[in-house]
């Protein structure tokens, strides 16, 4: 789930991209859930982005045929003065 380091709120404008993949991109749902399309077993990188946040990535261990839950806290991003 991708939520916000300030409160947990989800991001329900987030997307979520598989890095060094194209066209692994998903929207994120309203409960700031997602889900991948099928990624080869062993480590991958995922960055979630929206507006108003800073970027964050994390990596994530995938195992064939199993679903893995991640948390991603995306920082609010500071106004520039």
């Amino acid at each position: 789930a991708v939520k916000s380091a300030q409160g947990g709120a989800p991001i329900p404008a987030a997307v979520v991209a598989v890095v060094g993949r194209t066209h692994a991109r998903v929207a994120v749902d309203p409960d700031g859930t997602f889900t991948t399309v099928a990624l080869p077993e062993g480590e991958v990188e995922l960055e979630a982005s929206a507006p108003g946040f800073e970027p964050a990535r994390t990596r994530v261990g995938v195992v064939a045929g199993q679903s893995i839950p991640v948390q991603i806290a995306l920082a609010p991003r500071e106004e520039a003065t």
